[in-house]
């Protein structure tokens, strides 16, 4: 009989874990509280603008295409990917200008073009970042860290020693690059983990460089499009996928789950699996009083948590030619901008991160005009007393508002506003149970990444994994998706290894009784 699994949670980890586990025969349920599938991926939509709720950057493509082609499937058959030309546009408060293109001889000459010749250590810079990135996306991202052999890394331990110069991935990005401007864009994109690249390892460094050397990837309807398929995939899997069902309790009898509550019904299973927040899940969902005794719950607060994220959505009845689909505004002051939020305090000049999936897909902003998320970086609910209340949201509205007029082009943008919602820590605590607001989980600081993070597995719990952005190896559509693949061998090594060991007892009973009978 195949093994029962419920996955908690239809978002991209949960649809792509219960795809990967389908195609190896395992009988799988995915629960949902939500109404639609998606979690932070989920759409909003209003007066014909339409919206991907938080996450927007398809970097690594080849992470999603594996999906498909691990359970079998042709991706094209269920959606295009296509490769964005222009990477980023990136915007500075004294009007300059530049952008970043998929094709990196065009991005050198747009180099030669700043206060700093930076073309040939721009290269540099990329060619070494990727070198770490291919060792790393080896020896750290695909392991699990669950296995003596996992840690056994001669050349993980050189690699950490030669980046260990280097206190932060800003620091390592000046060793190549002199120009203010172009350190600031490369350090922009390491935020992407929700840390500041002032005190995020060296290592992360290499986000700019795998972004530069495998593109963007976009797909038509926006993520959104993406997660859908995931869950055509799933049904046409002979997965089963309950909306509307929240999981109130994981049940746990002698250091095995047994079973699931949700608000519907009880689900006994002999595996499950929380794509939900890690520390969500230990602290609400696991109700047990071993793991209370084990202090469980005090390492969860214990632990140092991302920041959050304020997106403006803005519906504009005007196109913008100054658009593409992902721009950055960096005003003067960036770095206390930016480290301040770690410190729980608002940025007074914050940089903005602008997604705009209507520069190249109409579909986005129905009457011709422009769809975006402008989304800001904000201190999680841990680390400030912010009540996210109307006056706390207009007041940081205008000034997201102010600095998005300071692009050049976008001056008369306020003007042209016909749609406008706001997401804030609070809603990503309340609908999304992201503990404390943390819109990117657990911190990756050196204190926490590798084998220092939550693992897919807590050693007292036989059959019970985890998911998301703060189990390693981390935050990121991307990653986590590269994740799955990583738990799905684990739980095949565990059903395996349960099978021998359950194989060997039963032989040892036979032999007893064989034995038994030869007394006789």
């Amino acid at each position: 009989m195949n093994k029962k699994v419920i996955i908690i949670g239809a978002g991209i980890s949960g649809l792509t874990t219960a795809a990967r586990l389908l195609s190896r025969g395992y009988e799988v349920k995915v629960v949902e509280k939500q109404s639609g599938v998606g979690g932070k991926l989920r759409r909003v939509e209003g007066k014909g603008y339409k919206f991907d709720l938080t996450a927007s950057i398809m970097i690594m493509p080849s992470n999603y295409k594996d999906v498909f082609k691990d359970v079998g499937k042709n991706i094209e058959d269920y959606i295009k990917i296509k490769k964005l030309h222009t990477l980023y546009r990136v915007n500075f408060s004294d009007k300059y200008n530049f952008e970043i293109y998929d094709d990196i001889n065009e991005t050198m000459k747009m180099m030669q073009g700043l206060e700093f010749r930076e073309d040939i250590s721009y290269i540099k810079f990329i060619e070494d970042a990727y070198s770490t990135y291919k060792f790393i996306d080896k020896n750290i991202l695909r392991k699990s860290f669950l296995h003596i052999e996992d840690y056994v890394n001669y050349k993980l331990v050189s690699k950490g020693y030669k980046l260990k110069g280097f206190k932060s991935s800003y620091e390592y990005i000046s060793n190549y690059i002199k120009s203010e401007k172009l350190r600031e864009f490369l350090s922009f994109q390491c935020l992407y983990m929700g840390i500041s690249p002032y005190s995020m390892p060296a290592i992360y460094s290499m986000i700019p460089a795998v972004t530069q050397v495998q593109g963007i990837g976009y797909v038509e309807g926006g993520v959104y499009s993406y997660v859908k398929v995931l869950e055509k995939l799933v049904l046409d899997l002979g997965g089963v996928i309950e909306l509307n069902s929240e999981v109130k309790e994981i049940l746990v009898d002698k250091e095995k789950v047994t079973s699931v509550i949700t608000t519907k019904e009880y689900e006994k299973c002999d595996i499950a699996i929380s794509s939900a927040d890690y520390s969500y899940t230990v602290e609400k969902l696991l109700i047990d009083n071993t793991l209370k005794e084990r202090k469980l719950e005090k390492k969860i607060n214990d632990l140092e948590y991302s920041c959050s994220t304020f997106i403006l959505r803005l519906g504009v009845k005007k196109k913008y030619n100054a658009l593409k689909v992902h721009n950055m505004y960096i005003g003067e002051n960036f770095k206390e901008n930016i480290e301040c939020v770690f410190e729980g305090e608002l940025p007074q000049n914050p940089p903005l991160y602008i997604y705009c999936p209507s520069a190249v897909d109409q579909s986005m902003a129905e009457g011709g005009g422009e769809s975006m998320n402008v989304m800001v970086r904000v201190p999680n609910l841990q680390l400030s007393n912010i009540s996210w209340n109307d006056n706390d949201i207009l007041m940081f509205r205008n000034k997201v508002i102010n600095n998005l007029k300071k692009i050049n082009g976008l001056e008369d943008i306020e003007d042209n506003i016909e749609y406008e919602t706001y997401l804030t820590p609070v809603d990503l605590e309340r609908e999304y149970s992201c503990y404390k607001g943390a819109a990117f989980g657990i911190l990756p600081n050196i204190k926490q990444i590798t084998y220092k993070r939550p693992k897919c597995k807590l050693k007292n719990i036989k059959n019970l994994y985890f998911l998301g952005d703060s189990v390693h190896p981390g935050a990121g559509m991307s990653i986590v998706q590269l994740a799955t693949r990583e738990l799905v061998n684990e739980v095949e090594r565990d059903t395996e290894n349960t099978t021998i060991h359950k194989r060997d007892n039963n032989k040892k009973h036979k032999n007893n009784k064989d034995m038994n009978k030869k007394r006789k």
